[in-house]
């Protein structure tokens, strides 16, 4: 069972094409906006997640965007990787809110707590998803790439 982070570890690494890396601590996505969804959950059960916009925590980085109208995002992957090295992808305009209504979130406490080791320190949580399999537990490292940078194995 994964050990619990202890109070400056990092738990969230940002990389891939941005102006800068990040590497972040749960007090640290603590100071963030934070924002709460209610979600039904893979066994049917509802909870209510407390975290950081997924959105907010990548443009943090900076993602290296061209300055035009809506620039060269929609061309912009968010891939999520996790402990065990299960990984998700997003499109940059599905996470931002000019684009759409989805509330992607980066997870650190459900019902009011911290996430159990087996779902965290951090978990991806996409309430408008049907299928869970964007739903990354142990999430703990975020690349920005533009499609062409994509590993031919994606493409």
């Amino acid at each position: 069972m994964p050990v619990v982070a202890q109070t400056n570890d990092t738990v969230l690494s940002v990389g891939g094409s941005v102006e800068q890396s990040l590497t972040l601590s749960l007090p640290d996505l603590q100071a963030m906006p934070r924002v709460t969804v209610k979600a039904q959950e893979k066994g049917g059960g509802e909870a209510t997640f407390e975290g950081v916009a997924l959105y907010e925590v990548v443009m943090r980085a900076k993602p290296k965007l061209t300055p035009h109208c809506c620039s060269n995002a929609v061309n912009t992957v968010v891939v999520v990787k996790a402990a065990d090295n299960y990984q998700a992808a997003f499109s940059l305009p599905e996470l931002d809110p000019k684009f759409g209504k989805h509330n992607i979130v980066v997870a650190d406490r459900r019902d009011g707590q911290p996430l159990d080791a087996s779902k965290g320190p951090l978990e991806i949580i996409v309430p408008d998803d049907k299928v869970y399999s964007r739903w990354v537990r142990q999430a703990g490292f975020i690349e920005v790439l533009p499609v062409g940078q994509l590993p031919s194995a994606i493409k």
